[in-house]
């Protein structure tokens, strides 16, 4: 039996069946049979679809998300967390889909809060805890900034995640300023939760969790819309955000030494079952959304960044990629030669990478294979 299964006393079963009834979804045996989970889905993106202007979302709350969130419970009440977590997942989806095409904001909280709740029962400790704080940045942006202490996030970031009262309503501070002076930030909460600190991050992850890679897809494609500005910034953006969804990796962004400036610096916590275990402690990201591959000497300048800083592992995000494979004096070698002469990996990931991890490629096994090819010295897969 789960040691979370005391949780499931919160949710009232008669009430959730009750609530299947009313919504014409009777939890017959064949309707919620394991292979039938695609057709429920279905069944409610048909039947409850998103509200299409902003004055229908208070009636899609009391009546369509009504019928979303009894299915979602009624599969966590049977132990079927994944397929609880698809339910939810699917309705987030279908509700940034809905804003983005009618250009209007809708609440998020509610599929987000119960997708945290999924990954606690499945002890998933630091993907429950980034959904947390995804569903408090919508809590707050819905809220005007004003924490509501009986609202899901609050209550269960203080009593089940051990947040402090002082570091949530800090962190509420912080992100009325995100929210005031960022536009990006009102559809996708991830775009506020990449501006805060990652002082809320205290798991380690468990090993079921390490390889699991969750991005929200149409904020990448969002993000990906926004590349070619001068500055560089959309890109180191995007990179950000794809490296905190890997369970386990903090990122900071535009961080300076005394000689230089760091785009991406990473660490990694807890991480000894995969190849990561190689990489060492930090890695360092540097972003080049140019309008030609990089070359030698760019990657010959970001291998000096590394043995400076004793890293062992460095992502090159190049929007085109790296120059040739055959020529002696191309960057594809010098990935070689760093590797041979100083121990140390640097990986290129390009635009088309990001496109695939958009569609739902895993970004930690692309990583993987990138980091193989270069110290197997694969070239045909660098």
């Amino acid at each position: 039996m789960s040691i979370r299964n005391p949780v499931n006393a919160n949710i009232n079963t008669r009430q959730v069946l009750v609530a299947l009834k009313q919504c014409g979804l009777s939890p017959t045996r064949r309707l919620f049979h394991m292979n039938n989970t695609g057709n429920v889905l279905r069944e409610l993106m048909n039947k409850f679809p998103a509200p299409t202007q902003s004055s229908q979302e208070s009636t899609w709350d009391a009546d369509s998300w009504k019928a979303w969130e009894a299915v979602g419970l009624y599969y966590i009440t049977e132990g079927r967390y994944y397929e609880a977590l698809s339910i939810f997942a699917t309705c987030y989806d279908h509700l940034l889909r809905a804003q983005r095409d009618r250009d209007f904001r809708l609440h998020k909280g509610k599929p987000l809060i119960w997708m945290s709740d999924c990954y606690w029962h499945m002890n998933w400790l630091v993907h429950a805890k980034r959904y947390l704080m995804l569903a408090f940045c919508e809590d707050l942006l819905t809220d005007a900034g004003v924490i509501i202490e009986n609202r899901g996030a609050f209550y269960r970031g203080r009593w089940r995640h051990g947040l402090s009262e002082e570091l949530l309503k800090a962190l509420a501070r912080d992100l009325r300023t995100r929210a005031h002076y960022s536009p990006t930030a009102t559809p996708y909460p991830e775009a506020l939760l990449q501006d805060i600190s990652e002082d809320w991050l205290t798991e380690t992850p468990e090993p079921c969790e390490v390889g699991a890679f969750s991005a929200n897809r149409l904020y990448v494609q969002h993000l990906i819309s926004r590349l070619g500005d001068k500055s560089g910034l959309a890109l180191e953006r995007l990179a950000h955000y794809l490296l905190s969804c890997m369970a386990g990796v903090r990122t900071r962004r535009r961080l300076r030494s005394g000689s230089t400036e760091y785009d991406i610096v990473c660490s990694v916590d807890g991480l000894e079952q995969d190849f990561r275990s190689e990489l060492g402690r930090y890695f360092i990201c540097e972003c080049k959304d140019w309008r030609s591959p990089a070359d030698f000497t760019s990657l010959a300048k970001f291998s000096r960044v590394l043995q400076a800083t004793n890293a062992k592992f460095g992502i090159l995000f190049s929007s085109k990629g790296v120059t040739g494979k055959h020529e002696d004096r191309d960057a594809a070698r010098e990935q070689l030669r760093l590797y041979q002469q100083a121990g140390a990996v640097i990986v290129a990931v390009t635009l088309e990478d990001i496109k695939r991890i958009a569609e739902g490629q895993n970004l930690i096994e692309l990583l993987r294979r990138k980091y193989e090819a270069v110290r197997l010295d694969l070239l045909s897969e660098m």
